[in-house]
């Protein structure tokens, strides 16, 4: 398995470092949402700190629209990187030889 990873044009390691590193910060970003979102959901009074400013309602409807903001985020996200690695893989696919900028 590493002798034929080894084997691999310079292009193609670059290629899949490009894509881990992609995937890579996606994941990151959408476990830190994740933890936003527990938050979110068990959250259901005004903190302490707030109370002065901002009533429950105002709150409620707040936490309910970051919550809503956050789960379409995680969505968009996810379409956008697995578009993202479909037009590389296409292209690296049909258009091996070819570098941004040559023409």
């Amino acid at each position: 398995m590493l002798d034929s990873v080894s084997d691999l044009p310079l292009d193609r390691h670059i290629f899949y470092a490009v894509l881990g590193f992609s995937w890579a910060v996606y994941l990151w970003e959408a476990y830190l949402s994740y933890r936003q979102r527990r938050i979110y959901r068990t959250t259901r009074h005004v903190p302490h700190e707030l109370s002065k400013i901002m009533d429950s309602e105002t709150f409620e409807k707040s936490r309910l629209y970051q919550l809503d903001k956050s789960n379409f985020s995680f969505w968009s996200g996810l379409y956008s990187e697995t578009e993202g690695t479909v037009r590389r893989a296409l292209t690296l696919r049909f258009c091996p030889g070819r570098t941004p900028g040559r023409l």
